[in-house]
């Protein structure tokens, strides 16, 4: 098996491990007795734990280590498990979710440049890198939630945290044992460069990319979030939203698969019509809300969404050089994190007022916007670098 081979089958396999307990994460936290404004803290301290350590990490990836750093991150996923299982504390909790930012942060820009970076070396193209493994990934968080509903007696059991922290520990060894270290490297990778010109360098290479690939993770988090609002009482139920979610699943993969047939089209062409799309979908959610078929507005959100990130994806990790590939994940990551963190309270204020339809639409009309816009900025981009340079 070619190193590329091994880097996409432990990255998918280590994505549907992650999942084993992804039906039952804050059930199982709210079991061992911590509240849901625990949780809520907990989680607001992992995205701050992110938005501070996800550059950093990114930059030592890019410099030669994309192998340990990723490596890392898979341990380190194995440290947040076991310690959730043990966590018997708010203390312990925030350790344990430590651990996950973490790992998040190791894991998720180095992979793909990894991925991206020998899989170029071996011949294959950068949209069938990526695609497949979109593809493949979602279809193993399938698996990973069928495992866990076989494994667990109910949502508290701890049989299935030991697995997955056992599985991932176990993964993690083999991982940097057996995939090469050769990551094919830019011709400067050896060149130490600033932070700063780092962010400019990725800024003028993101310029067609950064607006629709930020705007997309931040409609995906909200439609993550908030989806189950819109079912009603009779298909609020666990067999039923389990259902529903892996069809979301699904569509996601069936996206990734799509997703490289894109890149023959302008980017301003597939941008509008899939935020047309996005739209379109969102503004079913409100239409439809509580009836039964607003099912398919669900799933053809998420498709959507995730079709836009992923197109986008390929068109920025084709141009840019391999020893920015992990940083200028991390930057847009942070970027988009930063403006969740700002949105959030203002959401909350409004989402007990509201319909969450008119948020979602209202989400979608911001999309698409910032994607019409996004026409222009690139030129914008240029015009101010060429002014500072």
């Amino acid at each position: 098996m070619s190193n590329y081979k091994r880097i996409h089958w432990f990255g998918v396999t280590f994505t549907g491990v992650r999942m084993i307990v992804g039906a039952f994460t804050v059930l199982y936290v709210l079991g061992k007795g911590f509240s849901l404004s625990d949780i809520i803290l907990v989680k607001g301290w992992q995205i701050a734990f992110l938005i501070i350590i996800d550059l950093p990490v990114a930059k030592y990836a890019d410099q030669g280590h994309q192998k340990l750093v990723v490596g890392m991150g898979i341990a380190f996923a194995a440290a947040w498990l076991v310690t959730t299982t043990v966590s018997d504390s708010f203390i312990y909790l925030i350790i344990a979710e430590s651990f996950n930012a973490i790992s998040l942060a190791l894991f998720n820009g180095a992979f793909t440049a990894l991925l991206v970076n020998v899989g170029n070396k071996e011949g294959v193209k950068t949209k069938n890198i990526l695609s497949q493994f979109a593809s493949h990934q979602y279809l193993a968080m399938v698996i990973g939630i069928a495992v866990g509903f076989l494994v667990a007696e109910d949502t508290t059991d701890p049989l299935i945290w030991w697995l997955a922290g056992t599985l991932a520990g176990l993964i993690s060894l083999l991982f940097l044992t057996l995939v090469s270290s050769e990551q094919g490297r830019s011709p400067k990778h050896n060149e130490i460069r600033s932070m700063k010109k780092d962010l400019k360098l990725i800024l003028f290479y993101a310029k067609t990319n950064a607006v629709p690939i930020i705007l997309s993770a931040i409609v995906y988090h909200y439609l993550v979030q908030f989806w189950q609002a819109s079912l009603s009482e009779n298909l609020n139920s666990a067999s039923f939203v389990s259902a529903i979610f892996v069809g979301c699943l699904l569509a996601q993969s069936a996206a990734g698969s799509l997703s490289s047939k894109l890149t023959k089209y302008r980017e301003p062409i597939v941008n509008l019509s899939i935020g047309c799309a996005i739209l379109i979908s969102l503004w079913g959610m409100f239409i439809l809300d509580r009836m039964t078929i607003v099912i398919f507005p669900i799933i053809l959100a998420f498709f959507w969404i995730r079709l836009l990130s992923i197109a986008q994806g390929i068109w920025l990790q084709e141009k840019i050089p391999s020893d920015l590939r992990a940083s200028a994940s991390a930057l847009l990551g942070t970027i988009s994190r930063i403006i969740v963190v700002i949105l959030s309270a203002p959401i909350a204020a409004v989402v007990t007022n509201v319909n969450i339809g008119i948020i979602y639409t209202g989400l979608g009309f911001a999309l698409l916007l910032g994607l019409i816009l996004n026409l222009f900025i690139p030129k914008m981009l240029i015009f101010l670098t060429n002014k500072n340079a």
